[in-house]
């Protein structure tokens, strides 16, 4: 009766499953899958649908029964501990487990309404089995190894209690438990994780990717710009990607703002009116005071865009990335960043300013903890606002790709 129940709720989140004795037959994109769970999932599946104690957070996700809270985890380090788990234990006697998660949490997870759509993984996961035709059997079908196949196993904390206790203070109890615990592990393994809630789903639409030949390009790239590219590619942080991608642009301030002094002074002194007089070491030194005011590290940036990005090309940029997400993410007259005007203007004259301007204060606001911002406008790593630095990394990104292309040479 239970395997009914999943079943039916695989079907209304778009995976059509049934059930034909012990084993779950289930169709997607034409091709049939089967598998037959074992003893521990059968037992789990009966366990978890027939309880009335479990409530699952689809925001926190966090799994709550009456005795036990579980919560989801990110794992944000590359580390990984030679201890598959970390067992921990508390004054008021409640027992924390750091692991795969439960088989509840992961039917919890997989048949709930959350914005990150663990269906989707499943029905990719079956789209790679599919693509394998030693897979298939003599009907067409394709069997499954596993039961895990159709669930997600997150990394999850459980903390739990002895005896039913209170929900509201059993679930702060092991909101504390959870964050002491992973700060241990994080201190004495390396091994880091947090809380899947403090983790947002970003709003912003993946980056379409050039479809691109196998040919090698035909051009010698600067090699310490790709090293910074590489760094903010693999970050999974938006604060160190968008840091990263800057440097690409920062790699340029100095060179360009001599180059620009060197044109200003070249047009003086090479004129074959120059000579000594006052009117004309005047404009000398008006030139090098002018380069002597745009030493500020915006107008440094500003210059480095406007010599290797091409405007039309950063509006077109803008305008099909707000068209994908259907708001003014970054046009928008009235946007602000960290409490400052944020407005990208999409006109001919002005959006490489303002890209400028706004790359250089979101830039501000991720090395400085306070300064001359105010607390509450800060960026606080693994918060709210490490979603406001998420929505701009698409836009530095481009910058600095567009960077790393105008200063390559032909091989």
């Amino acid at each position: 009766m239970s395997l009914q129940v999943l079943a039916q709720q695989y079907t209304q989140l778009g995976l059509p499953m049934q059930v034909d004795g012990s084993t779950l037959r289930i169709e997607h994109q034409g091709n049939v899958f089967t598998v037959e769970p074992d003893e521990e999932w059968t037992t789990a599946i009966n366990a978890f649908f027939k309880a009335k104690q479990y409530v699952f957070d689809e925001q926190r996700h966090v799994l709550s029964g009456y005795k036990s809270v579980e919560t989801q985890l990110v794992r944000l380090s590359p580390i990984f501990s030679n201890r598959s788990e970390h067992h921990y234990s508390d004054s008021h006697g409640g027992q924390l487990r750091v692991a795969t998660a439960t088989p509840e949490f992961c039917l919890a997870y997989i048949t709930s309404g959350s914005a990150l759509k663990p269906i989707e993984v499943i029905k990719s996961r079956l789209e790679s089995r599919a693509e394998s035709p030693t897979r298939r059997r003599p009907d067409g079908s394709i069997r499954l190894n596993r039961f895990n196949d159709l669930v997600s196993m997150p990394h999850t904390a459980r903390y739990s209690v002895s005896r039913k206790t209170d929900s509201k203070k059993l679930l702060s109890r092991a909101d504390i438990a959870t964050k002491s615990a992973l700060f241990k592990i994080a201190y004495t393994s390396g091994d880091c994780f947090e809380l899947r809630e403090a983790i947002k789903p970003s709003a912003i639409p993946r980056w379409k990717q050039e479809q691109l030949d196998t040919r090698i390009p035909n051009v010698v790239y600067v090699n310490d710009l790709l090293k910074y590219y590489k760094v903010a590619k693999s970050s999974i942080f938006p604060n160190q990607q968008f840091l990263s991608y800057y440097h690409v642009l920062e790699y340029f301030f100095l060179r360009v703002s001599d180059e620009n002094l060197h044109t200003s002074v070249k047009a003086i002194v090479n004129s074959p009116a120059f000579n000594s007089s006052y009117e004309n070491v005047s404009r000398l030194l008006g030139a090098l005071k002018k380069h002597d005011n745009s030493s500020d590290e915006t107008e440094m940036l500003k210059a480095v865009l406007y010599k290797y990005v091409d405007e039309d090309d950063l509006i077109s940029f803008v305008q099909g990335l707000e068209q994908e997400c259907g708001e003014k993410i970054y046009s928008d007259s009235k946007k602000k960043v960290f409490g400052q005007a944020a407005t990208i203007t999409l006109q001919k004259g002005h959006a490489l300013n303002a890209a400028a301007r706004v790359t250089k204060q979101i830039r501000n606001s991720l090395v400085h903890s306070s300064d001359r911002y105010n607390r509450e406008d800060c960026f606080l790593p693994l918060s709210e606002s490490e979603h406001v630095v998420r929505l701009y990394v698409p836009l530095v990104r481009f910058l600095a790709e567009r960077v790393i292309f105008a200063t390559s040479v032909g091989a």
